[in-house]
């Protein structure tokens, strides 16, 4: 019989988290760069390093994803990684990113804070955008992370150890625990 763990092995990593955050990220970014590239803004986002057009903003827009995928990725090992919950945590990520990037940093950044002060239908499109984001990158990160679980069997005989998969840690004669 199988059992499936929900806590990290002993092997867990932080690097586990953050490159499975990153690639989680650049899915969510990727749709995300799509929607902001057929509505015009991605120059926009090229003007945080003094270039106006889309392919920088292209560019800076998805490092950025990977990077917000790499935090999401060290607050997930302390979430359950269910497919039930991932569409609220996608929901409440997207929207805390929306307020943090789109109506503090990027306007602090591009010397507008005035935009601080109002929403309107260009903010409101982002907020559609970074619920996408977020959606998107938590499930991503759900799927890749419940391929990653540790699964436990009984064990074989001593003869059989031998032929078990490089990455197995015997606990017992009785138990050993695939990564």
């Amino acid at each position: 019989m199988n059992h499936i763990l929900t806590f990290p092995s002993k092997t867990h990593s932080a690097f586990k988290d953050l490159s499975t955050g990153a690639v989680a990220g650049l899915a969510g970014g990727l749709v995300y760069g799509l929607l902001l590239g057929m509505a015009g803004l991605l120059p926009g986002i090229g003007m945080l390093i003094g270039q106006d057009n889309a392919l920088a903003g292209f560019t800076i827009h998805m490092g950025i994803s990977g990077l917000i995928g790499m935090v999401y990725g060290l607050i997930a090992k302390r979430l359950p990684l269910r497919l039930s919950t991932a569409f609220f945590a996608g929901l409440v990520y997207g929207i805390a990113w929306w307020v943090l990037a789109e109506l503090i940093l990027m306007p602090l950044l591009l010397g507008a804070p005035q935009v601080l002060s109002g929403i309107g239908l260009p903010q409101i499109f982002t907020l559609i955008g970074r619920v996408f984001y977020g959606e998107i990158t938590v499930m991503a990160f759900t799927i890749i992370s419940a391929n990653m679980r540790v699964v436990v069997r009984p064990c074989c005989t001593r003869e059989e150890i031998y032929t078990l998969p490089n990455q197995t840690q015997i606990v017992d004669e009785k138990t050993h625990i695939e990564f």
